[in-house]
């Protein structure tokens, strides 16, 4: 299960967002594929946009990874 999701309950048409957050910890092939899976169309769940956001030990040390159409699109 995500760590955050916005969507209406019982209307897959509106999945907005998917989130996972870590503390200090990269991303793992589980929750590249969680994120990949949940923003497909196919899959049934099609969240619009699914996020990783990584938390680093200082404040302006954030690393965020963006999903769409069951594909990672780009880091920041």
């Amino acid at each position: 299960m995500p760590d955050f999701v916005l969507h209406k309950r019982g209307f897959n048409s509106e999945n907005k967002l998917v989130i996972e957050f870590k503390n200090g910890k990269n991303m793992t092939q589980i929750d590249k594929y969680k994120l990949e899976a949940l923003t497909v169309n196919k899959e049934g769940y099609g969240y619009v946009l699914g996020m990783f956001i990584k938390f680093g030990k200082q404040r302006d040390n954030v690393k965020i990874s963006i999903f769409k159409n069951g594909r990672e699109e780009s880091e920041y």
